[in-house]
């Protein structure tokens, strides 16, 4: 049995500084095209300058000569996939294409400073995030 159904969206995320991962719910051709997508940095369109697929994960990176275009804590990030260009469309393995989603808000993975505070002696600061911050030995932030 060959599975016809469009390949769908199941988790979008946003990682500090330039990259953005998709995961789909099944295994994808290894092609895409960054200029199938529209992305926002707190409502201004950003530039993507590569795609890649591996396995049912579609990896984009936003271009790095605009320091503009880095993903950081507290910044909302949109992303929609469009089926208005004629090349470089997501596609099963058994090439269905992808269907086209639009505006949907990308978890940020990247913890927002609550505060900072410069220790006595002024060689330290300590920061403190909302939420977990990945690699603290406590998990707590």
């Amino acid at each position: 049995v060959v599975n016809m159904l469009a390949p769908l969206v199941t988790k979008k995320e946003a990682t500090a500084g330039n990259k953005i991962e998709l995961t789909y719910d099944g295994n994808l051709n290894p092609s895409c095209s960054p200029a199938r997508f529209i992305l926002k940095l707190d409502g201004l369109v950003r530039d993507l300058s590569s795609c890649s697929v591996s396995g049912s994960v579609v990896s984009l990176s936003l271009s790095t000569t605009n320091p503009g275009n880095l993903i950081s804590g507290g910044i909302t990030v949109t992303l929609e996939y469009t089926t208005s260009v004629s090349s470089g469309q997501i596609k099963s393995t058994t090439g269905v294409s992808a269907a086209p989603f639009t505006g949907g808000v990308i978890n940020t993975l990247v913890p927002k400073i609550h505060n900072a505070t410069v220790q006595t002696g002024g060689t330290t600061v300590e920061l403190r995030y909302h939420g977990a911050v990945e690699g603290s030995p406590f998990g707590v932030g």
